[in-house]
């Protein structure tokens, strides 16, 4: 999941989506961050401090994809396209 629950919109979500996996008994592994997710005190502070940075880039990067495409549409070319899949009768 290379860190996808760090990648989520809103830090709760994520957070709730550990506490679940765990409950589970699947431990979570952020691959791509220099922390142990060993439930220490300073992990989840950083967790916490990194979740927000997540939900933050991915808000302003949200904005920046819908703008582009409004922008796109101005200049005429036409969004969206076929489906990636035909239904059969």
């Amino acid at each position: 999941m290379r860190d996808r629950l760090l990648m989520l919109q809103d830090a709760d979500e994520s957070a709730y989506l550990e506490h679940i996996c765990k409950r589970a008994g699947v431990a979570v592994h952020y691959c791509a961050e220099q922390f142990e997710n060993d439930g220490s005190p300073v992990s989840t502070i950083v967790k916490g401090v990194k979740r927000a940075m997540a939900s933050e880039y991915s808000r302003e990067l949200s904005t920046k994809v819908f703008q582009g495409a409004c922008r796109l549409v101005q200049l005429g070319y036409r969004q969206g396209g076929m489906a990636g899949y035909r239904e059969l009768s």
